[in-house]
């Protein structure tokens, strides 16, 4: 509080006034708020600036992430788009599946092959446009394809009202650089008329090669059945052995036509009773090389003519007529040689007896080592006491005139 007086002339009075807070410092507080909303508004256009041109950068990098996402997913649908094209000129089925069983991408043909459109098959499971049963198969092979990482081929025979229906599978892993595998890549193929087709071809061989050991039984009667038996021993051995289709197609068929070039050899020596001389021995021994030359341009899966070419070779190098040796000589034609070297002992001829199935084993593990390799012997007397091999074989032991 502030107080000022003044005396009133003529009188003895005095005027004495007050002034407050209010008043003493109204200009003082005028200057201040002044001050005060100046210093406010600075504030404000500062940060309007400020704001604004954190709003305008904001504005130009969200543009240009926005541009580079434009851009990204043109070329994304440009390469979709290519990948779609490519597909559905393809005669197979394509799906991608991801680890749970479904599917991220589809071709056409694969829609063909369920009775979708391949868009409607995406984000679905493979059991819901599959058999059960076909979609666990798949889901089994998928599984192993992510487990392993790597690729997998599978055939498959389906049944189907106009006959059987195979289809070829290839399951490839799909994975980041460095990461596991993320899903399966599934191309299917229907291939049955390529199956039905080699099934013919194989057919017609086999019929050929039955008319040519045909031909030789009918010049060699006294070696009848002798190259139908090699070819049965052959492959029983192979298989016994786990060796592969083609090798153990190559036994069969090479046992088979080894004795074709007995067509070339004088009947008088094939049917002759009496011991045979050097000179006519070289000629059955050369036969077998002839066999191998007459088929020499004929195309097998395996190496047939080699194989009848090495029959005569033996595991210690001694044989003909190359002189081979152990490995040198082809795993088939150490078959066929153990083979046909059991079916001479045991078979039957006209002017002898057959030896017995005991004598015959004894006689070729006597031979391991030198004449012939161990492991198709020991192949042949596994089938022979294991799995029925004397019983399936009895009747070699009975002669030509009694079967």
């Amino acid at each position: 509080m502030l107080a000022t007086s003044r005396s009133i002339q003529g009188l003895p009075w005095v005027l004495i006034r007050s002034v407050d807070r209010a008043e003493a410092l109204a200009v003082s507080d005028r200057r201040q708020l002044t001050l005060l909303i100046g210093l406010w508004l600075v504030i404000a256009v500062v940060t309007a600036a400020i704001f604004a041109v954190w709003r305008h950068g904001s504005s130009v990098r969200v543009a240009a992430a926005a541009e580079g996402l434009r851009q990204s997913n043109a070329q994304l649908q440009t390469v979709s788009d290519f990948l779609r094209v490519v597909t559905d000129s393809q005669p197979t089925a394509i799906v991608a599946v991801d680890r749970a069983g479904q599917v991220m991408f589809a071709n056409s043909k694969s829609g063909e092959e369920t009775g979708m459109a391949a868009n409607e098959l995406i984000g679905k499971s493979l059991l819901n446009f599959m058999g059960a049963d076909k979609a666990a198969h798949f889901q089994r092979a998928n599984a192993q394809v992510i487990d392993k990482g790597t690729p997998l081929t599978e055939w498959r025979a389906e049944a189907r009202p106009t006959g059987r229906r195979v289809i070829k599978t290839d399951h490839i892993p799909l994975r980041s650089e460095g990461q596991d595998p993320s899903g399966v890549l599934m191309i299917m193929e229907d291939i049955t008329d390529l199956v039905d087709e080699r099934e013919r071809r194989a057919r017609i061989l086999r019929e050929l090669v039955q008319t040519c050991v045909a031909v030789v039984d009918r010049r060699d009667p006294f070696s009848a059945h002798h190259s139908a038996r090699v070819a049965e021993v052959s492959r029983a051995i192979a298989e016994a052995m786990h060796m592969d289709e083609a090798a153990v197609e190559t036994c069969d068929i090479a046992g088979a036509l080894m004795n074709l070039g007995k067509v070339t050899v004088p009947s008088g020596v094939l049917t002759k009773t009496e011991k045979l001389t050097d000179a006519e021995l070289a000629l059955i021994r050369e036969s077998i090389l002839t066999s191998a030359d007459l088929i020499e341009g004929v195309e097998f899966d395996g190496p047939v003519a080699d194989t009848i070419r090495q029959i005569q070779e033996r595991w210690d190098g001694k044989g003909q007529p190359a002189n081979l040796a152990s490995e040198e000589i082809l795993p088939t034609a150490r078959i066929v040689a153990v083979a046909n070297a059991f079916v001479g002992m045991v078979s039957a001829r006209a002017y002898r007896p057959g030896m017995s199935f005991g004598e015959a084993s004894k006689a070729l593990m006597t031979g391991t080592g030198t004449a012939y390799d161990t492991r198709p012997v020991s192949a042949l007397l596994h089938y022979l006491d294991i799995e029925g091999g004397r019983q399936r074989w009895a009747h070699f032991g009975i002669p030509p005139e009694s079967e």
